[in-house]
């Protein structure tokens, strides 16, 4: 396959952008890709070989720092707010019907780390900031809709989630808060599940290809050696 000779993407002084920005993440599918360009925290979509702008500093709904661009289909998700300290965090999507929009916000909660698999909405609220930090998280879901008036929210447990969620066959996953577990959050119920980390192993990626069957992690074994383990369902223990 012949590469493309000209950048699909790209952050410059051609687009208003000062230099010192680079596309950071990326969500791809088989009909468009998104990026966002930080620091100065810009969304772009690019679809037949067109950029738009979805949110950034100037724009009248999407004016926050963008965080964690997804795509499914042709629909970009994201979340975006100033800061974990105190500010709201809220749920962000564009379709083509509605364009840029709140998916999700709260008065009294921030909701980020928002992931889907195109079946499951999950992402995390968090409450009562006390001046350093949130001081009580809960996992909530929903089906996955590209209709914000069609979305169902509902909590699945109160959890502290240590780090960013991948989504996928019916469970969140994510490392425990001391770093010795890898957890499975079942959405339909809350249960939880674990799995062990052994002494002087460290996790050294996110969770990825979450399905039904299982999940991969990649995991520092020993110094200098990295593996990737398939972990099955007859791995995890319920712990709760």
């Amino acid at each position: 396959m012949a590469l493309a000779p000209e950048p699909v993407l790209f952050a410059g002084p051609d687009l208003g952008i000062p230099n010192g920005n680079s596309v950071r993440v990326l969500g791809v599918s088989d009909q468009l890709f998104a990026g966002t360009i930080l620091p100065i925290g810009y969304v772009y979509k690019v679809q037949s070989g067109e950029m738009e702008f979805l949110a950034g500093p100037e724009h009248p709904v999407a004016n926050r720092n963008p965080q964690e661009v997804q795509v499914v289909g042709d629909h970009v998700l994201w979340w975006e707010g100033r800061s974990l300290t105190g500010d709201i965090w809220r749920l962000m999507h564009w379709t083509e019907e509605a364009g840029t929009e709140v998916l999700l916000e709260h008065e009294d909660a921030s909701s980020y780390y928002l992931r889907t698999d195109g079946v499951d909405l999950a992402w995390v609220q968090a409450y009562d900031f006390d001046g350093r930090g949130f001081t009580r998280w809960e996992l909530w879901t929903a089906p996955h809709t590209r209709v914000r008036a069609e979305l169902s929210p509902r909590r699945v447990r109160e959890i502290f989630v240590r780090d960013h969620l991948e989504v996928g066959g019916g469970f969140a996953h994510q490392i425990r808060r001391d770093s010795r577990a890898l957890q499975a959050v079942r959405l339909t119920d809350g249960a939880l599940f674990e799995f062990p980390l052994e002494d002087g192993w460290n996790v050294v990626s996110r969770p990825i290809a979450p399905s039904e069957e299982g999940v991969l992690w990649s995991i520092q074994t020993s110094p200098g050696n990295v593996r990737l383990f398939r972990l099955t369902w007859d791995a995890y223990t319920r712990v709760e």
